[in-house]
């Protein structure tokens, strides 16, 4: 073998050695970025219709899914086909399951409502098509189950062999992180049997760093027949930032003191219908909205008038601030009269939010403050003439996600449901107005409609 021959062989052999060693790094990366697929790992296990037929509603009144894959997973949509008995295909509907399936885990859900059907109930698969991982990457695995510590808890109701409600359960974060969607982990023990197999529950709330907390009335399921006594330990925890912590708190706070009194969450909004004669009697929304606009700026100049020292006349019969204060005497605010434990959290919140940086969290940021909903016919495409959002934060955002509910007026009954996208920018600190966004099919006439900020992309 000559010189040049022995050269060649040396760079044929490097060639195929660089060829194999990118082969096999291209090999690792993509299993690597393999993503579960939630409609492969998550199965319909059994369902039960409850109601269903043209122009009624199609309700599952449960319906029992198993999660085999390695992620947690929320809003689960399902896919209801239905058919004749012939195995003639009369169309789908849609549903979304607002709730979390932990990861190897089986669990039944009730009364999922698909919206007025469209055809007679005579036969239907039902099957999972989507669902959104609870992102565990922000929650490494052992920093929540060591950050928090069950302190007690008690039971109520019957002994084993019954369902199983915790009373009261006090955990403490003796972290610097704040947690949501706290995992427990029950183990059973027997006389005989050392374990019985550990059952998972998941409490839906928020745990604030450096805090102790107690919660109530926690279902846990069926209690083995066999067991003795229990072991309760915190399996996992989603992390979440300061702003989500203060978003989750004060949004509980305001459900409980609106309960009755028709209070939103501020990243929601309900209104009613106006029917074509009601929407012709009144200025549009953005008139409405400059209107208003004007008011808050004629009412802020009046303020820095004040503030100047320029003492604005008092109109005959008017008192000041100051002396209706005196009249009417120190006054207890419906926040004094939450319960002893929210305030304890409000306390906690003071100290936590006096640093915060500026996180991203569009539940929190941005707002619904108007809309108005095109005048529809069931069978024609929903249309929202106007959409008015409030960005409260200094971060801009796009592709912005909304879910719309639909319900009857009379008795709030629900109709069905709607995700919109509007990919325009929100800019920082402002308020815009979005004209003629499409909201797909409608089957129905709404009466009232209610739309919530679900997610937005940061730009």
């Amino acid at each position: 073998m000559n010189y040049k021959t022995k050269e060649l062989y040396k760079l044929s052999v490097s060639a195929v050695l660089i060829l194999l060693t990118a082969f096999f790094i291209h090999h690792i990366y993509t299993e690597a970025k393999e993503v579960e697929s939630p409609r492969k790992v998550i199965l319909v296990k059994e369902y039960r219709w409850q109601s269903g037929g043209i122009g009624r509603e199609g309700i599952l009144e449960e319906i029992t899914l198993q999660n085999k894959g390695n992620l947690d997973y929320k809003n689960i949509e399902l896919e209801a086909d239905f058919y004749t008995v012939n195995d003639i295909p009369l169309g789908s509907l849609r549903a979304t399951i607002h709730d979390t399936l932990p990861a190897g885990s089986e669990k039944t859900f009730h009364r999922v409502n698909f919206g007025i059907m469209h055809s007679d109930l005579q036969k239907a698969t039902v099957r999972v098509v989507d669902a959104e991982p609870t992102a565990p990457e922000k929650t490494p695995s052992g920093i929540a189950r060591n950050s928090i510590v069950v302190r007690e808890w008690s039971w109520t109701g019957g002994q084993y062999a019954t369902e199983g409600i915790l009373k009261e359960i006090t955990l403490e974060n003796k972290s610097e992180n704040h947690y949501k969607d706290i995992k427990l982990q029950i183990e059973y023990l027997g006389r005989s049997i050392p374990k019985l197999g550990p059952t998972m529950v998941v409490i839906h709330d928020v745990l604030p760093a450096r805090s102790t907390r107690t919660f109530y009335d926690i279902n846990v399921g069926f209690r083995h027949p066999n067991a003795s006594r229990a072991i309760i330990t915190v399996a996992d925890a989603k992390e979440i930032t300061t702003k989500e912590l203060r978003y989750r708190i004060a949004e509980k706070m305001a459900e409980g003191k609106n309960k009755g009194a028709g209070g939103e969450p501020q990243s929601r909004l309900s209104q009613k219908v106006e029917t074509p004669d009601e929407s012709r009697k009144k200025p549009s929304l953005a008139e409405r909205y400059r209107e208003k606009l004007e008011q808050s700026t004629k009412t802020q100049n009046r303020k820095e008038k004040v503030s100047e020292g320029k003492t604005l006349p008092q109109r005959s019969g008017e008192h000041s601030e100051k002396e209706l204060a005196l009249e009417k005497g120190p006054e207890i605010t419906e926040y004094q009269k939450q319960d002893t434990e929210e305030k304890g959290v409000s306390n906690i919140l003071e100290t936590t939010f006096k640093k915060t940086d500026e996180e991203a969290f569009p539940k929190a940021d941005i707002v619904v403050k108007g809309f108005k909903l095109q005048s529809g016919i069931a069978g024609t495409m929903g249309v929202f003439q106007e959409i008015i959002l409030e960005n409260k934060s200094t971060i801009p955002y796009t592709n912005i996600e909304l879910s719309v509910d639909f319900y009857s007026r009379t008795d709030k009954r629900p109709l069905g449901s709607s995700k919109i996208k509007i990919n325009d920018v929100l800019p920082p600190n402002s308020e815009k107005i979005f004209k003629n966004i499409s909201i797909g099919f409608l089957n129905f006439i709404p009466e009232e409609v209610e739309i919530r900020v679900l997610n937005a992309k940061r730009l």
